[in-house]
């Protein structure tokens, strides 16, 4: 009865001794700086910002931003989502939404080091600190936007809400674009140019399927 126990024990013993390799295996960052982005704008991950300790010729490497943590790109985001450990340096940025509240950012992510016999995973954290902009053109008004139901408009965007100032020539043009994709941002809404269409009601449908209707295009 004795010989199978030992047996089991002698088999234990291998699998114990791998994970107390794998548990205590040394971190794969060898750099990481965080990275710097004034307010409203975006800034490149350049090589002396994040480096790991895997050779360019010997192991294959990735870089995953992890998406489904909610304390992390609140003001901003990383892109893109996978990347190369050595990437180029104008290949993955941080991209600021604009938002004045907070003065740093942080963003998860996920590294992978792919070996002939094993995967290699180590989460860490890239530290995102948010400036003020040396020269800021747009200026905030003492009024903000105020939408007083669902599916309701708010007031129009006029000088008390936001401004620009720069200096004005012929020579100069001003346009805004809006990134939505980047930012998935307006979160509740969309911003709208001219006058809102007024929807009219059909029958005795209820008044909430007006703006639903209107919603998906007007059916």
């Amino acid at each position: 009865m004795g010989l199978p126990g030992q047996t089991l024990a002698w088999m234990l013993i291998p699998v114990l001794l791998l994970g107390v390799t794998c548990s205590s295996h040394a971190s794969l960052v060898k750099v990481n700086k965080g990275l710097k982005v004034k307010q409203g704008q975006s800034a490149y991950l350049q090589d002396g910002d994040l480096q790991f300790h895997i050779p360019r010729q010997k192991d294959a490497c990735k870089v995953e931003v992890v998406l489904n943590e909610p304390i992390t790109q609140r003001v901003g985001k990383l892109l893109p989502q996978v990347f190369d450990c050595h990437y180029l340096a104008d290949e993955v940025k941080y991209v600021h939404n604009g938002c004045p509240l907070l003065k740093e950012d942080r963003v998860e992510l996920r590294l992978y080091r792919f070996t002939e016999t094993e995967t290699y995973i180590e989460v860490f954290s890239l530290h995102v600190n948010i400036m003020e902009p040396e020269c800021s053109i747009i200026k905030l008004g003492p009024k903000s936007l105020e939408v007083p139901e669902f599916y309701g408009f708010s007031d129009p965007v006029d000088g008390n809400v936001v401004s620009f100032h720069y200096e004005k020539r012929s020579s100069l043009e001003c346009s805004i674009h809006l990134s939505s994709h980047d930012t998935y941002l307006p979160a509740h809404g969309q911003l709208v140019t001219g006058e809102p269409e007024k929807a009219t009601k059909r029958g005795d449908e209820p008044e909430s399927f007006i703006h639903l209707r209107q919603q998906l295009g007007n059916l």
